[in-house]
Parts: C-alpha cells; sequence; structure tokens
C-alpha cells in the first residue's frame, strides 16, 4: 500500500478532531484500541492504534500504519 503525505496528514486531521489523537480520550483507556483495514489485496494495516500499542506489543503504532506485518509475526 501507498500513502502520500496529504492522505497522511489527512488522517491524522481527522483522527485528531474527533480525539484519537495522542492527547484525545482514547488515548486514555486502558488496553490497546486500534482501526484495522484490509486492502482489495488481502494486505493489513492499521492505520490508528493507541500509543498503549507499545507497553503491549514492543512496537510504535507509526510501525504497522502501513502494514501489519510485524505485529502479526
Amino acid at each position: 500500500m501507498t500513502m502520500n503525505t496529504e492522505d497522511t496528514a489527512s488522517r491524522a486531521g481527522r483522527a485528531s478532531s474527533a480525539g484519537l489523537g495522542p492527547d484525545g480520550w482514547l488515548a486514555h483507556i486502558p488496553g490497546i484500541a486500534c482501526c484495522c483495514r484490509v486492502d482489495a489485496d488481502g494486505s493489513l494495516s492499521i492505520p490508528y492504534a493507541t500509543p498503549s500499542l507499545t507497553d503491549y506489543c514492543g512496537l510504535r503504532p507509526e510501525a504497522v500504519a502501513e502494514d501489519a506485518g510485524p505485529l502479526l509475526d
């Protein structure tokens, strides 16, 4: 999957305005909250995950934003 800077910035802006940014309410719930995406070719990505992904899985949310492969290994 290829994302350009405009796509990434647009998603970040929508997430922040919905309270999903790093200081939003969702970042403070226990556990991990995420949004999973399956593309037409079957590839899996996680465009949004709370920062607690690092605590639970040792991966930064940015590491799985475009390809969830590292999380599945």
